[in-house]
């Protein structure tokens, strides 16, 4: 089921209800005088254009004023499991917030196309040769690093390679990758 929601939100004080949001509607059941709670998920959101000072729009006057200064009216598709218990207009209360899945569906989305991926053996199942490790006692320059990496690609092996720089933040992984670039 859809609902079509519409709400003030001010974007420093409260909760912004976008694309991707797993959110808990606050739903007030007034022939049971208690309230219901229902997950839904947030498919697509507008911020309308108008002034909340017009005529039409004097329900969301009743806020307070401090909440009202930089707020802007948000419209936004919701999908919820079918209920058998119909909801009246402007029975929504509150909706909550929990978390963003739009870039997990989006990965999801993607696995069916990872299929004819060319490195996808090499990634789900490497195999030693396909590793180089710069061990030594002392870390090794980027010069060196440059080289190794560098001299690794250009061998003339039909496999397919994969290089992971592996090291702390702020170590020069940047750097050396910028540089290996020049080099090739």
């Amino acid at each position: 089921m859809e609902l079509h929601c519409e709400s003030v939100v001010n974007e420093e004080l409260s909760f912004c209800p976008r694309e991707g949001e797993v959110i808990l509607l606050d739903i007030k059941a007034e022939e049971q005088r208690m309230n219901r709670y229902i997950f839904g998920y947030i498919d697509q959101h507008k911020v309308e254009e108008g002034n909340l000072k017009d005529d039409s729009l004097k329900m969301w006057q009743k806020l307070p004023k401090e909440w009202l200064q930089n707020a802007k009216i948000w419209s936004f598709n919701v999908y919820i499991k079918e209920t058998n218990r119909n909801l009246k207009t402007g029975t929504v209360s509150v909706s909550r917030g929990i978390l963003n899945i739009k870039k997990k569906l989006q990965l999801v989305d993607a696995l069916p196309r990872i299929k004819g991926l060319s490195l996808l053996k090499e990634i789900l199942q490497p195999s030693e040769e396909m590793f180089i490790s710069c061990r030594s006692a002392q870390k090794p320059s980027w010069a060196e690093l440059v080289q190794k990496i560098s001299d690794e690609l250009i061998r003339e092996e039909p496999q397919s390679k994969i290089i992971l720089i592996n090291a702390p933040p702020g170590t020069g992984k940047t750097g050396v990758i910028i540089d290996l670039i020049k080099k090739i």
